[in-house]
């Protein structure tokens, strides 16, 4: 095992636990580092700078952790932001929560994610290997900038960029096996017969005396159950259950440029099977990020990027419950060797058939243009659109048949849509490096647009066939029908900063949404917000804690 010893203003130290039980450890000063750069929602700024609560996760971070998705890529990286995944199932997206569930996150949904300008849904799609910067806005002063979608934070994804050098060719390859940490004790089939002539020499005293005598009836039964084949099994369902999982990674990337043309490529496989049978996931993503400057003034930006998953599945619940629940001397088998299926409630093995599958498409685009009409002003103008595809099939087999003849099967197909296009300007001055002075003034629009389709069936002719086909040959067919529906979203969204010398600084923010969801009386939204810092660090009385290593402290305040 590995600890990690952080804290702000230090580096990371990793250190192998191993037999040690007691860890040394110093901390080594990266003081440089308070002066990068973060992204903070339609510009940047020095983190030096910055008066709200922004923790940044970089790419060197997400590396150490060889990370198979972005939920596992932002784990454990950033204070105060807890990362939780669900069933354990390969694929399975996690639940992200900023500042615990009683301030920002009251209603249960998570944090808006907003990668390279785009504001998306789902980020199982992006390769954490393609990831420059995730930079966490935990409060609502540095996230109303993004307007309704904030209320639980954001997280601004930006993705590797080309550099002006020759072409860095990076190859990566993971291979792991993960098991399963600790089985549940369970009984045995002679332990499960001596605890049922125990128990029963209660039972039949109602628990008040003993029965001496009960125990012959017991035996008796287990006499008779030892005539029975399907009653003589000695199963240890988790060992049955559960198995080494193999995961292979591989990712490629290539990146350079020059001067005027910067470009990165990168692609990825991921291919992972889940500790229980039957269940997997597989990832292809591929990007193109290209950025082409043909003067000082002009800059533009091209982002594309596609995916494609198959996730494999079970009902974790039904099936780890009937794991724990059966009895360990019930056969899985009739003497034929075929699956028993729903005889003395549902098998394991045959639960396991019960899977669901999903195969999901995405593309998305995003481009961009800025003009530096002064040395202080820039306009920026963007053009992002997202399309995806969701097919999921869900199959459960003869064997679960719950009373009916047949088999059952559904397939519900989900198409999104979404385009957004946003015009800003952004203002930076500095006046002898003492008075600093930021605006921000732009305008967004989008829209999404979501079609559902669907159908469920009985009896198809094989359990391996549950298409439409299928089920209509025998007239058991449903068509759960076509849904559809859009809405948009109109913005108008400002930003002032100011600091004086670093020293005492001050940022305000301001955005208008006016939704199609919004009732009719109250169409638009306005949310404001201001946060305020003082650097007490850099006051002349406050240098004494130089002496203790203190080279950066301030004070904020904040409101939004």
């Amino acid at each position: 095992d590995i600890l990690t010893f952080s804290y702000l203003g230090y580096q990371n130290v990793d250190r192998v636990v191993g037999s040690l039980k007691q860890i040394s450890v110093t901390l080594v000063s990266a003081a440089n580092e308070l002066k990068d750069v973060v992204i903070v929602g339609y510009g940047s700024a020095k983190k030096r700078d910055i008066t709200g609560a922004i923790v940044s996760v970089t790419a060197e971070d997400i590396e150490k952790r060889t990370p198979t998705n972005v939920y596992e890529a932002l784990q454990g990286l950033a204070p105060g932001v807890q990362v939780t995944t669900g069933s354990g199932q390969p694929g399975e997206s996690a639940s992200v929560v900023i500042r615990g569930t009683s301030t920002m996150n009251n209603d249960g949904v998570g944090p808006l994610w907003v990668v390279d300008g785009v504001p998306t849904t789902n980020v199982d799609a992006i390769n954490p290997y393609d990831i420059a910067s995730m930079e966490i806005l935990k409060d609502a002063a540095s996230a109303a900038i993004y307007g309704s979608r904030s209320a639980n934070g954001v997280i601004i994804i930006t993705t590797k960029k080309g550099s002006a050098k020759a072409p860095v060719i990076e190859l990566r390859y993971l291979h792991s096996i993960n098991e399963l940490t600790r089985a549940m004790p369970q009984l045995n089939t002679p332990q499960y017969r001596n605890m049922q002539k125990g128990l029963s020499r209660y039972i039949q005293g109602e628990g008040k005396t003993l029965v001496p005598t009960a125990v012959q009836n017991v035996l008796a039964s287990q006499m008779a159950d030892s005539l029975n084949f399907l009653l003589n099994a000695d199963n240890d369902y988790q060992d049955i259950a559960f198995n080494p999982a193999h995961k292979n990674q591989l990712d490629m990337s290539i990146g350079g440029g020059s001067e005027k043309l910067k470009y990165f490529i990168g692609g990825g496989y991921l291919g992972e099977k889940g500790i229980i049978t039957n269940t997997s996931y597989d990832r292809i993503t591929a990007r193109v990020n290209a950025d082409y400057i043909p003067n000082d003034k002009l800059t533009l930006g091209s982002r594309f990027n596609v995916s494609y998953g198959k996730k494999k599945g079970i009902d974790e619940g039904g099936f780890l419950n009937s794991l724990l629940a059966r009895k360990p001397n019930l056969s899985l088998y009739y003497p034929d060797n075929s699956i028993i299926g729903t005889l003395w409630g549902n098998s394991p093995l045959a639960l396991n058939l019960q899977t669901n599958f999903s195969d999901i498409y995405n593309a998305s685009f995003y481009q961009m243009a800025e003009y530096k009409i002064t040395k202080d002003l820039k306009f920026t103008t963007n053009l992002n659109g997202v399309i995806a595809l969701n097919r999921y099939n869900f199959m459960r087999p003869t064997l679960l048949s719950d009373g009916y003849l047949n088999n059952f099967g559904s397939h519900t197909s989900t198409m999104n849509w979404n385009w957004l296009n946003e015009n800003y300007l952004n203002y930076n001055k500095s006046i002898n490096n003492v008075h600093n002075f930021g605006a921000l003034l732009g305008v967004s629009a989008q829209g999404w647009r979501t079609e559902i389709d669907g159908y469920s069936g009985r009896n198809s002719a094989t359990d391996a066939i549950y298409t439409q086909n299928a089920f209509a040959a025998n007239f058991d067919l449903t068509r759960t029908g076509t849904t559809a529906s859009a809405h948009t979203l109109a913005s108008i969204f400002s930003r002032f900063t100011y600091n004086y010398k670093s020293r005492y600084l001050f940022t305000a923010n301001l955005r208008a949404d006016g939704s199609s969801r919004f009732a009719k009386d109250k169409k638009v939204g306005y949310f404001p917000s201001a946060s305020a810092a003082w650097r007490f660090s850099d006051e002349p009385f406050m240098q004494w804690t130089k002496k203790l290593k203190i080279d950066d402290a301030k004070l904020r305040l904040s409101y939004g």
